[in-house]
């Protein structure tokens, strides 16, 4: 395996382990995982096992140029953002890139720098999923009409028959999956093909779609999961964050039931189409939010059913990790882009009686520092480290005697009102190691309440909070603030630009600020305590590591 040679490493920032040696890459990047969910999870966990890519450059099936409108020749037109700047660093060649996407934008760039359409290009996107045909898009912005975008874009020198031309009319930071498509050729849709090695199946990927930008690792952790299910497509498969049904249809046997669900709509089109494509296959889908799908879910899923999840990596929604942890199934195999929200997610799941029996790293993207991991986790009827009387009807949602809930949808957990409640939350800043919150002037609740840093990475800080006689959430969030330490994401008491600059922070969803504790003060044995999302401590390390 020759170790790839990049002109512009270590300028550009997209491929930062460029100069370590492959293997060395494979080994951290097993670690990594290795070390989140030894120390995190309360069960023997297994050894994570590397899945190396065999391609290390020319894999990369899709290209995103920024356009530089300034340019003085056209080997200047195209480039990536420098790390953290708007500075466009010019790009000739690619190494990562497949060779047919990086020959069509180098065929485009002379084109582009003599047309009228170059003071409005922003973007080029090109992709090839089948390595035959590249689709071409010139994202545009500024005051041009559907109709000169159109014929300038007919006018270009570019008659490559593999090569798909198309504009999109995004306005200001027009970009993938945003704004009108249009295509050089009126009866082009610009949806692309894939022939799914597992199955046969014939993939239909629409245009801003997503997919795997490394097709051949894709196969790989398909033919991982078929491993995991002793080489037996499932006649069942329940797949979550479905995107355009790539994994389901991987996996699920002839004449199967595939129940998908995604919040893309278009993605859900792609599915149903592909419905078409293959009459073997009974699809049931549906396009809906992580809160409104568990219903829907619960009317169409079977006890036993593998279900597959491939989330963003914001990690899985609380609503469905309750749906999963209510309708164990026979096998779970989580796909995930972000270690942290995984090993999350595997301790919630976890103390629910459901282990980690398998995982691997899956190289996705060759000496850059993204991390994919596979896992598969199945019930544990032998070990469960749930004892507390909390149902799982209350999971999240009400107390364990179901009392509604009185805080607004930014808290999670028990958060009954008065009482002595305990939190924990993620807030801006190191605080101090202990304290009691000030009461603001025009504060008018009269609780008492005091912190604990548990953790803190200098910027940031996991806090633990006990509080009397709290009747409002917002009277706890308001002095935060007053504290100098908001929690972050708060919207109402928060930083606005330190919520911009920490959106990875939000993968703990509601949890940023969670009540996991209530006891009455009239009566010292009329105790709740919610145990998910496990020991905070250790999850919030994780985070911070």
């Amino acid at each position: 395996m020759t170790q790839p040679h990049c002109p512009h490493h270590p300028t550009c920032p997209g491929c930062p382990l460029l100069d370590s040696p492959y293997a060395q890459t494979i080994e951290q990047k097993t670690n990594s995982i290795q070390s989140l969910t030894h120390k995190t999870l309360a069960l023997p966990t297994p050894d994570v096992q590397p899945l190396p890519a065999d391609k290390i450059s020319g894999w990369r099936s899709r290209a995103r140029y920024v356009v530089n409108t300034s340019a003085s020749t056209p080997d200047e037109l195209v480039g990536f953002y420098a790390r953290g700047s708007r500075d466009i660093i010019p790009i000739t060649h690619c190494q990562a890139h497949r060779p047919i996407v990086e020959d069509a934008v180098q065929r485009l760039k002379p084109a582009l720098f003599e047309s009228p359409l170059l003071p409005y290009a922003s973007f080029i996107e090109a992709r090839s999923l089948d390595n035959q045909t590249v689709h071409l898009i010139l994202c545009l912005r500024g005051d041009i009409s559907r109709e000169d975008a159109l014929s300038h874009l007919s006018a270009l020198p570019m008659e490559e028959p593999n090569i798909k031309l198309a504009v999109r009319l995004g306005g200001k930071g027009a970009s993938i999956g945003s704004g009108e498509t249009i295509h050089r050729d009126a009866l082009a849709s610009g949806d692309e093909q894939v022939t799914l090695p597992t199955t046969g199946r014939v993939l239909s990927v629409p245009t801003g779609s997503f997919y795997q930008q490394h097709p051949e690792q894709l196969t790989k952790a398909h033919e991982q999961m078929l491993s995991w299910l002793d080489q037996q497509h499932p006649a069942r498969l329940v797949d979550l964050y479905c995107g355009v049904g790539a994994h389901g249809l991987a996996l699920v046997a002839p004449e199967g039931t595939l129940i998908a669900t995604d919040v893309d709509e278009v993605a859900i089109n792609a599915i149903n189409e592909n419905s078409n494509q293959n009459k073997n296959l009974n699809i049931i889908a549906k396009a809906a939010s992580d809160q409104n799908v568990a219903q829907w879910l619960s009317e169409h899923h079977q006890d036993g059913d593998v279900v597959v999840i491939n989330p963003a990596r914001a990690g899985v929604h609380t609503d469905l990790l309750t749906w999963l942890i209510q309708n164990p199934p026979s096998k779970l195999i989580y796909m995930s882009c972000n270690e942290h929200t995984l090993t999350r997610d595997l301790v919630r799941l976890e103390r629910y009686g459901l282990k980690l029996s398998a995982i691997n790293m899956i190289d996705m993207m060759p000496f850059t520092q993204q991390i994919e991991a596979l896992a598969m986790v199945e019930p544990d009827v032998t070990h469960t480290l749930v004892k507390d009387p909390i149902t799982q009807d209350a999971f999240f949602e009400t107390t364990s005697h179901n009392t509604p809930r009185v805080w607004s949808e930014g808290v999670s957990g028990i958060a009954k009102a008065g009482g002595i409640t305990t939190w924990h939350a993620v807030v801006v800043g190191k605080t101090p190691k202990h304290g009691q919150l000030p009461q603001p002037p025009e504060a008018q609740d009269p609780a008492t309440i005091t912190c604990s840093r548990i953790h803190s990475d200098g910027h940031t800080s996991a806090i633990s909070i006990e509080a009397h006689n709290l009747t409002s959430d917002a009277d706890l969030r308001q002095r935060l603030r007053a504290w100098g330490h908001p929690i972050i994401g708060d919207l109402k008491f928060g930083i606005k630009k330190f919520n911009r600059h920490n959106q990875l922070r939000h993968y703990l969803d509601r949890l940023l600020l969670h009540c996991h504790t209530y006891q009455s003060e009239d009566d010292a044995t009329q105790l709740y305590t919610e145990v998910v999302p496990g020991d905070w401590p250790d999850i919030y390390k994780v985070m911070f590591d």
